[in-house]
């Protein structure tokens, strides 16, 4: 079973933020409490079908649109007052969806990409204008968006290897300094950083953090800093707690 720290890790939680972030910036807000004409509606319509006509895009009437989903009950029809768009385009494979839906009832884009949750954008208003100008570039760049996910990946790995990395050093660093050391101590892998708990006699422990940032320089200080405490505990004529916290101790 996956950690919590690797499921926290894993590249699908990257991919998600990579496209949130992308869909996010597609939906631009209009002045509170104002909606888009019909004819501004209209004529987006019109624009989106003329420039791509792959996209499915559909009018949507004032009836029935409370509902809590679009459905072919709230589209256009002769006669009907136009008060919204629905625009769908797949983005290549029947898992890779782009919608926009904007009513009186609801406005959002959302992005359903292969196995990933899908994400959705809302608000309570719309410069429709702007928002079509987004959605019409997210689509001519999705290939751009593809090659820059694959660039995120390469990062990611790289990143991987590294942590592997200081994780190996920092597991063959303890073991070296403290085996020669006559201490009882554990090294714990908390996910961000080691805890390494090191005893000091009955009823007496150390710890510290061990990351890849610092491990370098708190490994070889181990042994003075153990002989240290040592010195400081045989001294002190009463038991005292001692802790030090991140406000405290810049290393």
């Amino acid at each position: 079973m996956r950690s919590k720290h690797f499921k926290e890790r894993a590249f699908e939680q990257v991919e998600y933020n990579y496209w949130k972030k992308l869909v996010g910036e597609i939906l631009v807000p209009g002045v509170p409490g104002s909606y888009p004409s019909e004819g501004e509606i209209l004529s987006a319509y019109n624009e989106m079908s003329a420039r791509h006509p792959e996209c499915k895009c559909k009018i949507l009437k004032a009836k029935n649109l409370g509902q809590p989903k679009p459905s072919s009950e709230c589209l256009f029809q002769r006669g009907d007052k136009i008060s919204g768009i629905w625009i769908i385009r797949q983005m290549g494979s029947t898992d890779d969806v782009l919608e926009f839906f904007m009513s009186s009832a609801q406005l959002y884009v959302s992005l359903k990409h292969k196995g990933l949750p899908s994400i959705f954008v809302r608000s309570a208003t719309c410069n429709l204008q702007q928002t079509m100008k987004n959605f019409e570039d997210f689509i001519d760049n999705y290939l751009l968006h593809l090659v820059g996910l694959e660039q995120e990946k390469i990062e990611f790995e790289k990143m991987l290897k590294i942590e592997k990395m200081a994780k190996l050093s920092i597991r063959t660093g303890v073991s070296q300094v403290l085996s020669s050391l006559s201490y009882e101590w554990n090294l714990v892998d908390k996910g961000e950083c080691f805890a390494l708990r090191i005893g000091l006699g009955k009823k007496k422990l150390v710890e510290m953090s061990l990351n890849d940032k610092n491990f370098t320089k708190r490994i070889p200080a181990i042994p003075e800093m153990l002989k240290n405490i040592e010195g400081l505990l045989k001294i002190m004529p009463f038991p005292v707690d001692i802790s030090m916290t991140k406000e405290l101790l810049k290393l």
